[in-house]
């Protein structure tokens, strides 16, 4: 699985590890009968997440087979048809939310969700555009509230709005762009941690049936031609992991030392 991506600056190879790209490409959708028809949706160049790296496939990867391995995987690790459906439901919902874009309201204060027409209006004003079936904004939001579960106004009202101690505010369109990412990221990210917990639910053993020895080996940092807040996100990760390691190897046994009387030097 790779984080959401909302920007072009992205390495092309980085977005190749998308499950979402997988799920696109992998997944039936042109027939009723699909468990996957009601994501909605269609090729990776349809959807902007994907699209930010300027690379939506290459020769040598296939998408569709990695996508049949990763639904063997899930069955394998006790992940069942509805954790599936929600786990893929997820993915399908952050890459209809990257397609919401925003105009200003008619006040010019604000925002509002509306797709890139501005046909009518007057030079140098921007006004919140109607909402039409054809439309990839109306639409990637109408899909994103359906899949959670949640009213379509309540998802706009909620990334073109703020509230603080009670007062509600209109976002600009900078801000409800930023509240959209940061939507997506955060379902993705509690998404990836819930499936980690899962993961090692399925693979737990008991201490009395195997005894190991484990060892972490920690990537360092990862630079690419063009770098985004994930990779410096995934960089900072490491370090942190490589501190705790450190911590619990050296520090804590030289304190254990200490403590019986061992001089360390």
């Amino acid at each position: 699985m790779c984080p959401p991506v909302h920007t072009s600056c992205v390495d092309p190879l980085f977005t190749r590890v998308c499950v979402a790209l997988q799920l696109c490409m992998g997944s039936p959708q042109d027939s009723a009968k699909s468990p996957f028809a009601h994501l909605g949706l269609s090729s990776p160049s349809y959807f902007q997440t994907l699209t930010a790296g300027n690379v939506t496939s290459m020769d040598h990867v296939d998408d569709a087979a990695d996508f049949a391995e990763l639904l063997a995987a899930l069955t394998t690790l006790n992940f069942t048809d509805e954790e599936q459906d929600d786990i893929f439901s997820i993915v399908a919902t952050v890459l209809h939310i990257g397609q919401v874009e925003f105009t200003e309201s008619e006040s010019g204060e604000g925002s509002n969700v509306g797709g890139g027409d501005t046909g009518g209006r007057a030079p140098g004003r921007r006004r919140s555009s109607a909402v039409s079936g054809g439309d990839r904004s109306s639409l990637g939001l109408r899909m994103a509230s359906s899949l959670l579960g949640v009213e379509n106004d309540a998802l706009a009202e909620s990334l073109t709005h703020r509230t603080v101690m009670n007062v509600k505010a209109e976002l600009d369109i900078k801000a409800a762009t930023a509240a959209r990412d940061a939507l997506s990221k955060e379902l993705y990210g509690r998404l990836f941690n819930w499936i980690v917990l899962r993961i090692n639910a399925a693979t737990q053993t008991k201490a009395s049936d195997l005894q190991t020895i484990g060892i972490l080996d920690i990537f360092g940092f990862e630079i690419f031609t063009l770098n985004s807040f994930e990779q410096l996100c995934i960089n900072y990760a490491n370090e942190r992991l490589q501190q705790h390691f450190t911590n619990h190897t050296f520090d804590e046994e030289e304190t254990l030392y200490k403590s019986e009387g061992i001089k360390v030097r």
